[in-house]
C-alpha cells in the first residue's frame, strides 16, 4: 500500500489517498480518508483485508472521530474493506446496497477461490452499508460536500463527490489513471454502459475542477478526464463492433495502452463483455 496526502486551506481540508498493490489481487484501487478540522470521512475501502486494516490503523492515528463511511458503488474492490470499519455508520446508494446485500457473498466466495482459498487476504464476511443516500449536499466543519448520484457508467449506480470550494472532483471509478478500465458494466436492459460513461465525462467543463481523484491510479488535473475519455472511446469501438472478438479487444488494449497496469481489469471486462471464454473467440 502506498499513501499520499494533499492539503488545502480556506476551509481546512486534507485528502489522504491509499493505493492498493497492483498485483496479488489488490487491483491498484484507491481508498480515501477525507480529513476536516474536526473529523474524518472515509471514501471507499479496498478489496484486500490487510490494506483495509492498515487504513484503519492510519485513521486511528489521526486521532479524530470517523463521522461517516461512504461506498461509491458495488464493485468488490471498493467495499470489501468495510469489514474493518463496520463499527461506523456507512452510506451508499439504494442499488449499491441491494447489490451488496444480494450478491456480496457470491463476490466474496469468487474472490476467495481465485486468490488462494481460505488463506486469501480477504475479509471473513460481507458488511452491507446501513444507510441509503442519493444526491445531497452537506457542510462539515465549513467544507461543502456535494454528493452526486449517477447511473449506468463504470458501475450500475453510485456516487461521486465534489468540493466546489477547492475545485476538487473525487471521481472514484468514473476516472482511472494509468490503469486498464473496467468496461463490462451493463445497464438493466443488458446494454453496455460505456457510451453513457463517455457522454458524462465529456460533459464536464475544465473550468470546474483543478484536481481529479481517480478510483485507480494517482490524482492529477482535469487532463485526467480526457485520458479516460480517450481510453473509453478507443475500447468502445472494439467492444461494440459485432465483427470484433475478445481476441481483438485484448490485442488492442495491450498494444494501444502497453504501460497501463492491472491486467485483471482486461480479464474482468473480457468476461462481462463476451461471456465465458468458450462462448466467443
Amino acid at each position: 500500500m502506498s499513501v499520499s496526502t494533499q492539503r488545502f486551506v480556506d476551509p481546512f481540508l486534507v485528502i489522504h489517498r491509499f493505493e492498493s498493490p497492483h498485483i496479488d489481487g489488490g487491483e491498484g484501487v484507491n481508498s480515501y480518508i477525507i480529513e476536516t478540522s474536526n473529523c474524518l470521512i472515509i471514501l471507499d475501502l479496498p478489496l484486500l483485508d490487510s490494506v483495509a486494516k492498515n487504513i484503519r490503523e492510519y485513521a486511528d492515528q489521526l486521532q479524530k472521530p470517523i463521522k461517516k463511511v461512504f461506498i461509491t458503488h458495488a464493485h468488490p474492490d471498493h467495499w470489501f474493506g468495510l469489514y474493518r470499519f463496520k463499527d461506523f455508520e456507512s452510506f451508499s446508494t439504494p442499488k449499491t446496497i441491494d447489490e451488496i446485500k444480494n450478491l456480496g457473498s457470491q463476490y466474496l466466495d469468487f474472490k476467495r477461490s481465485s486468490l488462494g482459498g481460505d488463506d486469501a487476504d480477504l475479509p471473513p464476511e460481507v458488511i452491507v452499508p446501513n444507510n441509503s443516500v442519493e444526491t445531497f449536499d452537506e457542510t462539515i466543519d465549513g467544507v461543502r460536500f456535494s454528493w452526486k448520484l449517477i447511473s449506468n457508467v463504470e458501475f450500475l449506480e453510485g456516487l461521486y463527490l465534489i468540493f466546489d470550494q477547492h475545485k476538487i472532483f473525487m471521481a472514484g471509478d468514473l476516472v482511472y489513471n494509468g490503469v486498464h478500465h473496467y468496461v463490462g458494466q451493463r445497464d438493466d436492459s443488458g446494454s453496455l454502459c460505456v457510451t453513457n460513461w463517455i457522454d458524462f465525462l465529456s460533459s464536464l467543463e475544465a473550468s470546474s475542477f483543478d484536481y481529479v481523484y481517480a478510483g485507480h491510479g494517482p490524482n492529477a488535473g482535469f487532463e485526467l478526464i480526457g485520458s479516460s475519455v480517450d481510453y473509453l472511446k478507443c475500447v468502445r469501438d472494439i467492444i461494440t463492433d459485432p465483427q470484433k472478438s475478445r481476441v481483438d479487444y485484448r490485442d488492442f488494449v495491450n498494444t494501444r495502452f502497453p504501460e497501463h497496469k492491472v491486467s485483471e481489469m482486461i480479464d474482468i471486462s473480457d468476461f462481462f463483455v463476451y461471456g465465458p471464454p468458450d462462448s466467443n473467440s
